[in-house]
């Protein structure tokens, strides 16, 4: 009984070890402040415009952190979001597990499920934070995300990856 006794801890910590980004990833706290240091178009016909290494970027490497600023309205002409600040309103973790949900349908199954071995395939860990500022109500929110495997220690992006992918283009001013 007491050797049980002294597992239970054991398992649980080890269990805990085992969660996308330990026991507490980081979330970026409510309230926090997203700076935009410049002017950004987006694109005619696009809702976003997506960052990597600190610069605008057409289609990123997701296994590398990057950030994908999203607004609300499409449109057939470019639009230009101004410098200012958005104010975080509320942030989660994700994990994009249909992101080959794009592809078509015969190619799903096997995206999604690796055919050779049974194991998953790699998968988007997010994180997601809904924009607020009344300058720009239009300005939605910014998506972090990175692609890793979920069998091998795969965690959602720090605020060190997160601010690294954005450069100088945005500050990320985490509410302490």
């Amino acid at each position: 009984m007491r050797r049980l006794l002294l597992s239970i801890p054991a398992m649980l910590l080890l269990g805990a070890c085992q969660a996308p980004g330990g026991l507490a990833p980081t979330v970026v706290p409510e309230g926090s402040r997203l700076i935009l240091n410049q002017p950004l178009t987006v694109r005619a016909n696009s809702v976003d415009v997506e960052f990597q290494d600190g610069q605008i970027v057409y289609s990123p490497n997701e296994y590398r952190t990057f950030c994908r600023l999203e607004i609300n309205e499409l449109r057939g002409v470019p639009r230009t979001v101004e410098p200012g600040a958005f104010v975080v309103r509320d942030a989660a973790l994700t994990i994009d597990k249909f992101a080959a949900l794009q592809l078509p349908a015969y190619l799903y199954a096997d995206v999604i499920w690796d055919s050779q071995d049974g194991l998953p395939s790699p998968v988007l860990y997010q994180v997601k934070m809904d924009l607020g500022s009344a300058e720009q109500p239009g300005v939605r929110s910014l998506t972090c995300s990175k692609r890793q495997d979920p069998t091998i220690e795969a965690r959602y992006p720090s605020l060190a990856e997160i601010q690294e992918a954005l450069g100088g283009i945005f500050s990320l001013v985490p509410l302490p």
